[in-house]
């Protein structure tokens, strides 16, 4: 089995609790598509693709290309017995209860030397042969119709409008109050939103360029302070992704971030 850990997704396709949210490719078209696991009724799921009854309360999903044909298999691994079973594929037991079980990449995912590289959101061609015609690369942000993205390889859904209200309107804060401001905002619904730490603002630096043309792209504060002291905290530059360190007085721009793991 390849190494790597199964990407999910927060992309909520479903109506209540109980539900494990996925995104693979399930039909070997070479894109994510979007499908829930309903461990109460061992329901899979996938839009637009299959619905199967495959598992139980207590099962934990772990989707794969367990047979090298490019497209992504129904699995799941049983804690209670070390089950591992993979719909049409195979059975086998091999773990316990304290396990955690690690799936194989997703088809269409990195790993295995395949590697994982976003699309830049570059849509207009200057001339044949560059990156606005051939738009290579995985398609990451999934747009969610609610004024969100999600981040397939992460599962963070990230605000879309960079100048919106999960952008604080455009304007600047210091780190304090940027903390308490993503922490109170409401939108899109959510209430749970929060300051981005270090690594996810980073990660999401890599696809803002194309996407989020109307996006200052200067210093974004992280919830990270500063291993050189409680005085300053950690921030990204979103137009070329340098990490810096200002003072918490400082005022930068903020965007919240809400789901991962």
């Amino acid at each position: 089995m390849r190494k790597g850990l199964i990407v999910s997704l927060a992309v909520f396709f479903g109506l209540s609790y109980g539900l494990v949210s996925l995104a693979a490719d399930f039909n070997g078209d070479g894109t994510n598509d979007i499908g829930v696991f309903r461990p109460s009724a061992g329901l899979w799921a996938i839009r637009g693709v299959t619905r199967a009854y495959f598992g139980s309360t207590g099962d934990n999903p772990v989707p794969g290309d367990y047979n090298g044909d490019g497209v992504v298999d129904i699995g799941l691994f049983r804690p209670s017995t070390g089950l591992w079973a993979v719909k049409g594929v195979t059975r086998a037991y091999f773990g316990s209860s304290s396990d955690e079980p690690i799936a194989g990449i997703p088809a269409g995912g990195g790993g295995g030397g395949s590697g994982y590289l976003p699309k830049t959101g570059q849509t207009t061609s200057y001339r044949t042969g560059d990156d606005g015609e051939l738009q290579k690369g995985q398609t990451v942000l999934v747009d969610n119709g609610d004024g969100t993205v999600t981040d397939s390889r992460t599962g963070l859904m990230w605000p879309k409008d960079g100048t919106g209200l999960g952008y604080a309107s455009g304007g600047t804060k210091t780190w304090n109050d940027a903390i308490d401001w993503a922490n109170g905002l409401s939108f899109a619904g959510y209430t749970d939103w929060r300051l981005p730490n270090i690594n996810e603002l980073k990660s999401f630096q890599e696809v803002t360029w194309g996407y989020y043309q109307n996006q200052n792209k200067d210093e974004y504060w992280s919830s990270n302070s500063d291993a050189g002291g409680g005085s300053s905290a950690m921030n990204v530059f979103l137009n070329y992704g340098s990490v810096a360190g200002s003072m918490k007085t400082s005022s930068l721009h903020v965007v919240a971030v809400r789901g991962g793991e």
